[in-house]
């Protein structure tokens, strides 16, 4: 008797349908044990490009200054990321808390430094001390701070690209490419899981 030969393809859409002896079924563990029931020996695989769709989360820049501030009540707060860098001005103390802002530090007595306030500024990565101001990023913009006046002076807009400072999850991509909406930096993103594969089983 001559060996039959038949390939099964299941994708996640039911199809009964059969064209050239290809069956498809949906990706269920049932569909599996039917197929498999029937085969004296089953080879299978899957291929395709299941990925994880990254759509950005914006904010627009006019929301992102309005989140710049001096922060009183946050003058001795603890930080889970700790500091990322320290800077020293005179007897004051900069310390760069990564994504969320700078703690200022009154160092006049090292053997007890006090807390003085917090400058809240999300997206920040780094800041480099110029004079009486500071230079840093909130995301994608690069901003000088005035520390006498407590205040942002300029802002340099885009300069970095989101894709560099939002690192995704392994294998994820994101959904979108080019330029976004006008005056909207991206601060993060959601992930929306995808499976575009498509699975055989070769029954003999």
């Amino acid at each position: 008797m001559n060996s039959i030969k038949t390939a099964f393809s299941f994708k996640t859409v039911f199809s009964s349908s059969c064209v050239n002896g290809s069956v498809a079924f949906s990706k269920s563990t049932l569909a599996l044990k039917l197929i498999t029931a029937l085969c004296l020996v089953a080879i299978g695989g899957c291929v395709g490009d299941g990925y994880d769709k990254a759509t950005p989360i914006t904010k627009s820049r006019s929301d992102l200054q309005a989140e710049i501030y001096i922060d009183a009540n946050r003058s001795n707060a603890s930080h889970d990321s700790g500091y990322s860098r320290l800077y020293a001005l005179d007897t004051t103390l900069y310390a760069t808390v990564k994504g969320e802002g700078v703690q200022v530090i009154d160092n006049s007595n090292p053997v007890s430094p006090k807390g003085l306030a917090f400058i809240n500024l999300p997206g920040i990565e780094d800041v480099v001390i110029e004079g009486d101001s500071f230079v840093t990023n909130q995301y994608s913009d690069l901003v000088i701070f005035s520390i006498s006046q407590q205040k942002e002076l300029s802002r340099v807009k885009d300069l970095y690209n989101y894709q560099d400072y939002i690192e995704l999850p392994r294998g994820a991509v994101w959904s979108v490419e080019g330029s976004l909406l006008k005056d909207q930096v991206v601060v993060g993103y959601e992930l929306e899981e995808k499976d575009n594969e498509t699975c055989f089983i070769f029954c003999w």
